[in-house]
């Protein structure tokens, strides 16, 4: 459904009806469209399409499938209004301002799609939200509240969670791996500690993950997940006990992943922790689709042979605070590559002519 959903946007973009927005965006590209075709799209939706704020006016609710509550702080639609939102019809609710304080506000919207819920200042996720059984979007980024209950969990039709700009939130439920459905969590900060993350066997994007040893999830739960796309970060790779369970992983088979994070912990001292990062490293190598590679904290003398292989397609290459690495990769010969950093190399010793 992505693809066709892509296909359908590019067509737009490319007869102007949707234009890059400017600005840097922690979410990602923005876009907007033109007033014109804003009026034409809100003259075509009129009988569909509802943006309600005090003072509206409107007597027939029965075509309507998309709802938008603007409400400034404090306002909120008549209670009796909140009757209507049981049609089987309603599949988009989306709030501005602030949320109405009908105590059986999403128990009567139990129908919808999409709840849009960003920038509302929550300080907790409404209980209520666990009722939305047939919910396949929703979005509650830029909100103050620290835990997403478990009620959560139980969306079983679920197919994206967008929580960008939460930076109060804890890892995300254990439990998560029961939405079976999900395709998408879009979060930049927000970690997961599902220790059954194998059972979402339809997740495309993932948030950063930490490994951690007998507390959390393990690299091999990434195995099944072939479907993963985009930029995947690892964290917490010293819990890796050698090459066959980083092999588990099965990055080399993962052709949609196009960014790679790989990360070790900082504060190593024992001999016994760095041996076999270069092991691990080997183990982890990714398709050769993949774009861009960012290695932190790698302990190894020697970067692996996948690095320096010229059908990789490596744009961009950062090697950071690698403290023992001795020698560079063969990075001349990746003939794609525009963009390289290297940093905090303390014990390199030469760049020979292999380099450029």
């Amino acid at each position: 459904m992505e693809l066709v959903g892509e296909t359908y946007f590019n067509i737009l973009l490319n007869h102007s009806f949707l234009e890059k927005k400017e600005g840097y965006y922690v979410d990602g590209i923005r876009y907007k469209m033109h007033d014109l075709v804003h009026d034409l799209a809100a003259y075509i939706l009129e009988n569909e399409l509802l943006v309600w704020k005090v003072g509206s006016k409107r007597v027939d609710f029965s075509h309507v499938r998309h709802l938008v509550f603007d409400l400034a702080e404090n306002e909120s639609p008549p209670e009796t209004f909140s009757h209507w939102l049981t049609t089987r019809k309603l599949r988009t609710l989306c709030f501005r301002g602030s949320v109405p304080s009908w105590k059986n506000l999403f128990g009567s919207a139990r129908f919808v799609r999409v709840l849009i819920m960003d920038d509302l200042g929550l300080t907790e996720v409404p209980f209520f939200i666990g009722q939305l059984v047939h919910l396949r979007y929703l979005d509650l980024s830029y909100n103050d509240f620290d835990i997403l209950p478990a009620c959560i969990c139980k969306l079983y039709e679920l197919q994206t969670l967008r929580i960008f700009g939460c930076s109060k939130l804890e890892p995300l439920p254990r439990e998560l791996h029961r939405l079976e459905n999900l395709r998408h969590i879009l979060t930049q900060d927000t970690l997961l500690a599902s220790t059954r993350l194998r059972q979402l066997t339809n997740l495309q994007t993932l948030p950063p993950l930490e490994l951690r040893d007998g507390e959390g999830w393990t690299i091999d739960e990434l195995g099944p997940l072939d479907q993963l796309k985009g930029e995947v970060i690892i964290r917490g790779l010293q819990h890796v006990k050698n090459k066959e369970e980083a092999r588990q992983a099965g990055l080399g088979r993962k052709d949609k992943i196009v960014k790679l994070h790989l990360q070790w912990r900082d504060d190593r001292e024992a001999v016994s922790q760095v041996n076999n990062d270069e092991d691990v490293l080997d183990s982890l190598e990714p398709h050769s689709n993949l774009q861009s590679l960012y290695v932190d904290m790698f302990m190894g003398v020697r970067f692996p042979w996948w690095i320096m292989t010229a059908h990789m397609n490596l744009v961009e290459v950062r090697l950071l605070r690698c403290l023992r690495c001795l020698e560079l990769p063969s990075l001349g010969q990746l003939p794609l590559l525009r963009i390289l950093m290297v940093g905090m190399l303390d014990d390199l010793e030469c760049i020979g002519e292999t380099f450029y």
